[in-house]
């Protein structure tokens, strides 16, 4: 979910992301992750 949100200031241990996408089939918005930063996989 490259989308994402990621309110808060300072240092990142003080960040909350909040990765979505929206479903067009359902019409909503879905969350993927709400918490600390995800380890990035080195397979990009």
């Amino acid at each position: 979910m490259p989308s994402h949100l990621k309110p808060g200031s300072g240092s990142p241990n003080y960040h909350l992301r909040i990765h979505f996408r929206w479903d067009e089939t359902i019409k909503k918005v879905q969350i993927g992750h709400c918490g600390k930063h995800l380890p990035i996989s080195s397979s990009h």
